[in-house]
């Protein structure tokens, strides 16, 4: 739950986090805090972040989060 009276950090600040499947991933959760607090994310590595969710599988496998079934 986010709620802020910050206009500046509104519902389309979060919804930027969202990946190109239109999931916004739990991997995001450190970058929308680090601008919360102040600080500046280069925004090529928002968008590889963003672009490349992924999952650890219970056998060790590093996976796209969209090849999840």
């Amino acid at each position: 739950m986010y709620k802020s009276t910050n206009k500046n950090f509104n519902c389309a600040f979060i919804e930027s986090f969202r990946n190109k499947d239109g999931y916004l991933s739990g991997l995001m959760n450190k970058y929308i805090l680090s601008e919360l607090l102040g600080y500046d994310i280069d925004k090529n590595i928002l968008r590889s972040e963003r672009e490349y969710d992924r999952v650890l599988t219970a056998n060790e496998n590093i996976l796209p989060f969209s090849l999840i079934e």
